[in-house]
């Protein structure tokens, strides 16, 4: 909306070169920024660029947050893992961030909304191929990306799917309609 984050609370997992990006924005959008990372000090130099609060990594997933936005490494939400976030969204910029198949049932069934990564991150393709590739501004491209995760996590809600089942399935029909236009 409008008001951008403003009011939320935003714990990012990772301080490296994607995560210092994820707080930043979040910052600039008016979020309460958290940070963790493995590396503490890392962590600390960034929250204090931010005026952040640092959390420790292995008190990431308890952390009283909205929005938990894992930014470093895959893998780090498993079914354990979603059972103890307090979040009720999961955003982030990190790859395969599930860890196994049961993990993004679990955030459906605690209601906890997720953004598949690939959906998070397409912004930096579409970005990257439009003005490398193709030369055009990406930013219309882009600026839709949050009203396909809407739609995504609506019609998930809706059909009690999975929000990455919903994402695949809408991705597998554009590109089929793309290939049949030639």
């Amino acid at each position: 909306g409008a008001e951008g984050l403003s009011g939320l609370r935003v714990l990012v997992q990772g301080c490296g070169d994607m995560g210092r990006e994820v707080a930043r924005a979040s910052a600039a959008a008016g979020a309460e920024v958290v940070v963790c990372d493995r590396e503490a000090e890392r962590a600390r130099r960034l929250a204090e660029v931010l005026g952040a609060r640092v959390v420790p990594a292995d008190a990431c997933y308890e952390a009283d947050v909205d929005v938990f936005s894992p930014c470093a490494v895959g893998g780090v939400l498993t079914r354990e893992t979603a059972g103890r976030l307090t979040a009720f969204a999961v955003c982030g910029a990190a790859n395969e961030v599930l860890g196994d198949e049961v993990a993004e049932r679990v955030l459906v069934e605690r209601g906890i909304f997720y953004v598949p990564d690939f959906l998070a991150s397409a912004g930096a393709v579409i970005s990257g191929l439009g003005r490398r590739l193709m030369g055009r501004d990406p930013t219309p491209l882009v600026d839709r990306i949050g009203e396909t995760a809407t739609t995504v996590l609506e019609a998930a809600r809706a059909d009690g799917r999975l929000p990455s089942a919903v994402a695949k399935r809408r991705a597998l029909a554009r590109i089929r309609r793309a290939r049949a236009r030639g």
